[in-house]
């Protein structure tokens, strides 16, 4: 049986683990560390792990992470000034990019010293501008997969975006909406886009091309979504703190129905299936009631849930592989990363 591993370190938020590379079998994990810097070690696809190395910045939000590319990844996070910041891998190196800080807000970078990225060099990210007021989620979509699309909250709680596209970054548009999460979005078959997030009436709300519209129900949690060849699923968190699962099928949405369990922290779920096979299988994690992980296949009907141990400050977050390896990270207790591996 699997166990939690630490991967050392210090931490302040949620990690973040995405994987890339042949057979997607490579992995990065990041997370915010004391010095509110982005942090990240790197898998190699067998046994070996980098030591802990910073990207710098000043982070005030959870980072998250997407594969954009076969061998290439992106992260958000939200910074000091509440703007959007962007780190970039490709092709085994981050871009390196000179810091120049817009006029309008010099006054403020120079108000705040202590939080000011040291000159002359941001060195590995970028400020792609924004005042927003969640951490930020993306996904790719298009035929050919190439089009990157990030989003987050803005002072009116409204969704905003910006789209990466032929190798140039839109301006900031809004879905508009008032919305009390974060958002989060996934592209199905890929062409088509949702955007999920939990609104000022507790139900869930999502958007598609023609616009919002609820989902219903009454929540606690933010939503989680997922998309599979078949299906859109959304999970969050019930009144009755069990988990709670609705459906899309390409033209209706299912009932929300209960999968059980005490859940104790917002759930992650991730596609089992790297590649296509007839038998949709998900799986998904959550802190239960002891603190510790518990986890719940969702193939062709439901398996019992499952401990997976621990003492957990965070929701494990998972990836894939395409030999079907799951990797999972989340905080532990002592506030380093922990790692687990399903075999």
């Amino acid at each position: 049986m699997s166990e939690w591993q630490s991967l050392g370190g210090e931490f302040t938020s949620p990690p973040h683990i995405v994987s890339f590379g042949q057979a997607n079998k490579q992995a990065f994990v990041f997370a915010v560390g004391t010095d509110q810097a982005l942090w990240y070690r790197q898998f190699d696809g067998s046994v070996t792990w980098s030591p802990w190395q910073s990207l710098g910045g000043v982070l005030t939000s959870p980072p998250f992470s997407i594969q954009s590319g076969p061998s290439s990844v992106d992260v958000f996070a939200v910074g000091a000034l509440s703007e959007l910041l962007h780190w970039h891998f490709q092709d085994g190196k981050w871009t390196e990019r000179a810091f120049t800080p817009p006029i309008e807000e010099a006054s403020r970078i120079e108000a705040v010293p202590p939080l000011r990225p040291g000159p002359p060099f941001s060195r590995y990210w970028e400020s792609l501008g924004g005042v927003l007021t969640s951490p930020p989620h993306a996904t790719m979509l298009g035929e050919l997969n190439d089009v990157l699309v990030v989003f987050a909250l803005g002072t009116d709680h409204a969704v905003w975006f910006r789209r990466f596209q032929g190798g140039s970054w839109s301006a900031w548009d809004t879905l508009g909406r008032t919305l009390i999460s974060k958002p989060h979005a996934v592209t199905w078959q890929r062409e088509t886009l949702a955007v999920f997030a939990l609104g000022t009436d507790s139900a869930i709300w999502w958007w598609n091309s023609v616009g919002w519209a609820s989902l219903g129900g009454t929540f606690i949690s933010p939503p989680f979504a997922v998309a599979t060849p078949e299906h859109v699923h959304v999970f969050a968190i019930g009144t009755h703190s069990d988990l709670q699962h609705r459906q899309w099928d390409g033209s209706q949405w299912n009932e929300w129905d209960s999968l059980g369990g005490l859940l104790f922290s917002p759930p992650t779920a991730v596609d089992m299936r790297p590649t296509p096979d007839p038998v949709e299988a998900l799986l998904i994690r959550t802190v239960g009631a002891d603190s510790a992980g518990w986890k719940l296949s969702l193939v062709d009907g439901l398996s019992n849930w499952q401990s997976m141990g621990g003492v957990l400050l965070s929701s494990p977050h998972s990836t894939f592989t395409d030999n079907l390896l799951s990797f999972s990270v989340a905080l532990l207790s002592d506030h380093t990363v922990g790692f687990f591996v399903d075999r």
